[in-house]
C-alpha cells in the first residue's frame, strides 16, 4: 500500500514536531525524572538546520563564541557558525572538544 494512501493526514507536524518521539527520545537519553522533566527538545529538519538552531541559540546567549569543530569538519558547519557570529576553530582531531591547549 502507498504511503499516501496509509495516512489519515497530509498535514505537517507542528513547529516543535512529532512530540511523542521526542518525549521518548528525552526519557531514553536523560531517564525518566529529573533532568528530563525540565529539558526541551525539538525536531529540525536533517542536520544543517539542527545546526544552525544550536547557532542561533549560541549566538544569543554568547555572542561570538568560539565553536571547536573536529577536522576535517563538514564543508557547511563553518559558514553556518560563521553567519551567525560566530568563531569555528578546529581542534584537529582531540577527543575532548576542547581548545588547543586540551582543558
Amino acid at each position: 500500500m502507498r504511503l499516501a494512501e496509509r495516512s489519515d493526514s497530509k498535514e505537517y507536524r507542528g513547529l516543535s514536531g512529532n512530540t511523542a518521539f521526542y518525549r521518548a527520545m528525552l526519557s531514553l537519553v536523560l531517564g525518566s525524572g529529573g533532568a528530563a522533566d525540565r529539558a526541551i527538545a525539538v525536531q529540525t529538519v536533517a542536520g544543517s538546520g539542527a545546526l544552525r538552531l544550536l547557532a542561533d541559540l549560541i549566538s544569543r546567549t554568547r555572542p561570538g563564541a568560539t565553536v571547536w569543530l573536529s577536522d576535517p569538519a563538514y564543508v557547511n558547519h563553518h559558514p553556518i557558525l560563521e553567519a551567525v557570529g560566530l568563531q569555528p576553530e578546529s581542534h584537529g582531531g582531540r577527543r575532548c572538544g576542547c581548545g588547543p591547549s586540551g582543558r
